[in-house]
């Protein structure tokens, strides 16, 4: 829903910013579909990274670690925490793209 909402705003921009210029409508569907895509790659891969990092650290952290119950709420905590940042991150990269746009 979330990727519809992004999709439909970014539309509704080019046409109602864009109308001037003369742009059609296969030419405003075109471009924000685009950017949809583009949204949609960078969005995964840099959550995959980060998730990999943080993967990665917290193995790292509790390489010693003998009792696996922390280790595994630990690292639940932090994909959560680092799951939230992105999505903050990303929405603030939207409003970005859209006043850009």
């Amino acid at each position: 829903m979330y990727w519809v909402i992004h999709l439909v705003t970014h539309l509704v921009i080019h046409l109602v910013f864009r109308d001037a210029l003369g742009d059609s409508l296969g030419d405003a569907l075109g471009d924000s579909l685009g950017a949809l895509v583009i949204y949609l790659v960078t969005h995964w891969v840099i959550y995959l990274v980060m998730q990999w990092v943080i993967h990665l650290v917290t193995h790292l952290v509790f390489e010693m670690a003998s009792d696996s119950v922390i280790h595994l709420v630990f690292e639940m905590v932090v994909h959560l925490v680092t799951h939230l940042q992105v999505t903050r991150v990303f929405d603030i990269h939207l409003v970005i793209h859209l006043v850009i746009h």
